[in-house]
């Protein structure tokens, strides 16, 4: 005996965000800014009219604005993947007051002695 499923069973599931794999594929293909780091590296991400344009190309959907807060280190000489480097703002709670400190005499005269202070 088999089962048969109705349609609106799959309607209730939510459209899967695209993984981190697909955004670094989509940041390697359309990046047009880069800046060499030295050593055969370098910062790999898009501009702001790549973006753009990627904007209505793209299988990523409205996902795609996630792609202005990553950028890559890429190694030319190795042609591999160094680092992600994720700029998306961070949800952090404000610190604890037992987190914050003040400086005693003796490091404020420290600081001053360096001229940090």
């Amino acid at each position: 005996m088999s089962a048969v499923i109705a349609p609106k069973a799959f309607a209730s599931r939510r459209e899967r965000s695209p993984s981190l794999a697909e955004f670094i594929d989509a940041l390697l293909e359309h990046a047009d800014l880069r800046q060499d780091l030295g050593a055969g590296r370098a910062l790999v991400r898009l501009s702001a009219a790549a973006l753009a344009r990627l904007r209505r190309i793209s299988a990523l959907g409205d996902s795609v604005g996630r792609l202005a807060d990553l950028a890559v280190v890429w190694d030319e000489r190795e042609d591999v993947l160094v680092r992600v480097l994720d700029g998306a703002p961070q949800d952090l709670p404000p610190p604890a007051p037992e987190d914050r400190f003040e400086l005693t005499e003796a490091g404020l005269e420290y600081l001053a002695r360096r001229g940090a202070a």
